[in-house]
């Protein structure tokens, strides 16, 4: 039971990072197209 848990928490946390990560890029390409 507790194997389940840890493995939608590793998901969750997958999902995170991904969205972070793709907000970094949305963010660095903004900068980029400014200058």
């Amino acid at each position: 039971m507790s194997k389940s848990v840890n493995i939608k928490k590793l998901e969750e946390r997958r999902k995170t990072l991904e969205s972070y990560l793709s907000w970094c890029k949305n963010k660095k390409n903004k900068t980029i197209g400014q200058k």
